[in-house]
């Protein structure tokens, strides 16, 4: 995994029109083709929008450049006492 660290390596992903920002950390692979991408972030408990769900359509971007589209596999909450993390992974329309 990656961290990010500015805007030329700003993750954004984009369901439904609506753009997804901040990442703590992004899987580093995402320019591969045919190849599985995730995404984690520290979220509210309620910030989930209805639109990010499995199956859903994606397009990933690196600053501004899409990197690919695709598709959301999975979403995994985890929440304890201090934490509450989002991570979303998928796989790109070439897989």
């Amino acid at each position: 995994m990656a961290s990010q660290t500015d805007d030329t390596d700003r993750i954004t992903v984009r369901v439904a029109g609506r753009e997804h920002r901040d990442w703590t950390t992004y899987d580093s692979h995402l320019i591969t083709p045919a190849d599985a991408w995730q995404v984690t972030l520290g979220i509210p408990a309620d910030a989930l929008p209805d639109t990010v769900k499995p199956w859903a359509a994606v397009d990933v971007c690196l600053g501004q450049d899409v990197v690919l589209t695709g598709r959301i596999d999975r979403i995994e909450r985890e929440v304890a006492k201090g934490t509450n993390a989002l991570a979303i992974s998928g796989r790109d329309g070439a897989a």
